[in-house]
């Protein structure tokens, strides 16, 4: 979820743009509610703010640029690594930023148990919520 305050005109109250994304809900329409179990998936802004995660969390609409895996995906922009994820657990990461509207400014990663042997799947998955994503302007 976000919040801008928009400018306040003469004779008129203030305003507030407010928007929210509900990423469970994109990664059924993005076609990834089939990834492997223990997936997770995570949306961050170029400032280090969680956008969005699968499965929730509190750290939502806070920036931890500090986190390993934000500092990571900040730094690197897309390909893969095994970080530790923003609640505590060590998984191999896929991330990318997404294209479109988004000018590279929105990231989105999906982590799996290093633990498993599942890092094509999760690539795979990554690579088409950015084909999907991408596509669309």
């Amino acid at each position: 979820m976000g919040s801008q305050a928009l400018p306040h005109r003469a004779g008129r109250g203030p305003a507030v743009l407010f928007a929210g994304l509900d990423l469970q809900q994109l990664t059924i329409t993005l076609g990834l509610q089939a990834a492997p179990r223990n997936t997770t998936f995570v949306m961050l802004d170029h400032h280090g703010a969680v956008v969005a995660r699968v499965p929730a969390a509190g750290l939502v609409g806070r920036r931890v640029p500090e986190r390993p895996l934000v500092e990571t995906v900040l730094t690197r922009r897309h390909g893969t690594a095994e970080v530790e994820g923003l609640d505590g657990v060590r998984r191999i990461y896929g991330f990318t930023p997404v294209a479109g509207n988004a000018h590279g400014r929105i990231f989105i990663a999906a982590g799996r148990s290093s633990d498993r042997l599942a890092v094509l799947g999760l690539l795979i998955a990554l690579a088409l919520s950015y084909t999907r994503v991408g596509g669309e302007s």
